[in-house]
């Protein structure tokens, strides 16, 4: 029982991980998106 929550916690906290990752590259690149339109971001928050 105390194994399964464990990997349950890694599981969630890889997801968190990986969200947190692409929001930063998006803070990061948010400038280039503006260069092309303001569609672009707006199609890009939909993901």
């Amino acid at each position: 029982m105390n194994g399964t929550w464990r990997q349950k916690t890694l599981e969630t906290l890889l997801v968190l991980y990986h969200l947190e990752s692409a929001r930063l590259i998006y803070i990061r690149n948010s400038d280039c998106f503006e260069l092309f339109s303001h569609n672009s971001s707006i199609v890009f928050e939909e993901l």
